[in-house]
């Protein structure tokens, strides 16, 4: 397990590269340390690191593949699974940018922004956002509690829903083929 921790208050935005993550956890508390834990499984778990890189008030993190890794080219390599779970502890009322593939995305907290997009991974999210967009391609969407919504829209899967009054601004939802699920509105 990796823990990495950093104290910045100057930080208003944070980037999540999940791409190699297979679960995703974003919280949010009322304090100020931002906090890191990272589990990592598989063959290769020695090899993955997790990166955290400051560029102004934009804090990006990452899981990915030590630099100096090399891919052994046999035959059993595909079958060879990595498996991380991240899990982000995060100031309220920060802005916030998650893209992921396969991840499972699990958000709860006030967010200022919350902007995500996935391939195939789901997203749950219980909280508040001030503005902000979910997408997936096949991934489906569940959001829990009262929200302010600007969209709800997926193209071949189903909305389920109870009576919502779409706004001006707000939270939009948007899958190709995923459901979206809409609880205790």
């Amino acid at each position: 397990m990796v823990r990495k921790s950093i104290l910045d208050a100057e930080i208003s935005e944070i980037q999540i590269d999940a791409e190699q993550c297979f679960r995703l956890e974003v919280v949010t508390h009322k304090g100020d340390e931002l906090v890191l834990t990272a589990q990592m499984e598989g063959e290769y778990q020695n090899d993955l690191e997790l990166t955290m890189k400051r560029d102004g008030n934009v804090l990006h993190l990452a899981t990915r593949f030590d630099p100096f890794f090399r891919h052994p080219n046999d035959k059993l390599s595909a079958h060879k699974v990595v498996s991380i779970v991240l899990s982000v502890l995060l100031p309220e009322h920060k802005s916030v940018k998650i893209k992921g593939k396969d991840t499972q995305t699990q958000i709860s907290g006030a967010f200022e922004g919350l902007f995500v997009r996935l391939a195939d991974g789901n997203c749950s999210l219980e909280g508040q956002v001030t503005t902000g967009k979910i997408q997936t391609v096949t991934g489906h969407i569940e959001l829990v509690g009262p929200q302010p919504l600007s969209a709800v829209e997926t193209k071949y899967g189903e909305t389920i829903e109870g009576p919502v009054k779409l706004l001006e601004q707000g939270l939009e939802l948007r899958s190709v083929s995923g459901n979206i699920v809409l609880q205790d509105f």
